[in-house]
């Protein structure tokens, strides 16, 4: 028996079909270098990481979505 899929809401509001875009990375000449908090390369790295997270979740809720869709016998 297959484990419930969890979907970030923001994900099914959206387009449910279509995955997460990624997030722009900086150029290097976005960061100035004098340590600001956050700094851009800081506030990038932080949209990576909710952008895998939300990846993984969507690429799960295809695959169910998928399996149901292929496993359905009508």
């Amino acid at each position: 028996m297959s484990q419930p899929v969890f979907v970030p809401a923001s994900m099914l509001i959206s387009n449910p079909m279509s995955a997460p875009n990624p997030p722009r990375k900086p150029e290097p000449h976005e960061c100035c270098g004098t340590g600001c908090i956050p700094c851009v390369m800081d506030i990038y790295e932080e949209e990576l990481w909710q952008y895998e997270k939300d990846l993984k979740a969507w690429e799960a809720a295809t695959a169910a979505v998928s399996t149901t869709v292929a496993g359905d016998p009508a």
